[in-house]
């Protein structure tokens, strides 16, 4: 800091604050007129000061930040007949790891929402202690993906806005973000099933595995094919050890 901005500095800290003007004021018996723009004074300087207390909380913030992990996976069967499978975080741990850290430094969220007919509307609320606070809001139509109904779909938006909105808010960068949902191809798993169960020796069934080695589907039928598999080998065993 040079000499001319702590003299300045020191200045503005000898200088009478607005509450210090208004009780001067009041002893001085000024008018009403003149005493109602002092307390707006008074509130716009308590506001101003508000304000950077918040805007230096979120620097604090943004130095101890947390990694923010996509832990929760999604897949659902789509209209295309393929499988619909993505990650995205879970807002519950999000939440979870954050609040504290946002404590810590004064700072708070939560969230508003309202819907008009097919449209839902979050907003979430990042406060600071000292009184300011900023809004950040996202709309989205209902959830209707993976079979869902009317209430879980509202449900389904609702959480997915909340997770953006607070992530914005906070400015937790998404990277690589597949949470707008990625197609993969229509699911093969019962032309596998049936080409398992019709394998006659236990050599063709491993051919069968090996060019399972290379194929890539949703997980949940991917333990299907491999639940199939398991049971036609030991069938083809069973029947190896009776001819024997």
């Amino acid at each position: 800091m040079t000499k001319e901005n702590a003299q300045e500095l020191a200045v503005m800290n000898q200088a009478p604050t607005p509450m210090e003007l208004i009780q001067s004021a009041i002893s001085s018996n000024v008018t009403p007129e003149a005493l109602g723009q002092l307390m707006d004074l008074q509130e716009r300087w308590e506001a101003n000061n508000a304000r950077k207390e918040f805007d230096r909380a979120m620097v604090a913030v943004q130095g101890d930040m947390p990694e923010i992990v996509k832990t929760k996976q999604v897949c659902f069967k789509n209209k295309a007949g393929g499988f619909t499978e993505y990650k995205h975080e879970d807002l519950s741990e999000m939440v979870e790891i954050l609040r504290p850290v946002l404590a810590k430094h004064g700072l708070s969220f939560r969230w508003r929402t309202a819907s008009d007919k097919n449209l839902v509307t979050v907003t979430c609320l990042l406060s600071h202690q000292m009184g300011h606070n900023e809004e950040t809001s996202l709309s989205g139509g209902i959830d209707t993906s993976g079979g869902k109904n009317a209430i879980q779909g509202v449900a389904s938006v609702v959480t997915y806005l909340q997770r953006y909105t607070l992530k914005a808010a906070l400015g937790i960068a998404a990277g690589h973000d597949d949470d707008a949902q990625s197609v993969v191809e229509p699911d093969a798993s019962s032309d596998w099933i049936a080409k398992i169960e019709n394998a006659s020796t236990a050599a063709e069934l491993h051919e069968i595995g090996q060019e399972l080695k290379g194929v890539n589907m949703p997980q949940n039928s991917l333990n299907a094919v491999k639940k199939a598999y398991s049971v036609a080998l030991k069938s083809l065993r069973e029947a190896d050890n009776g001819a024997a």
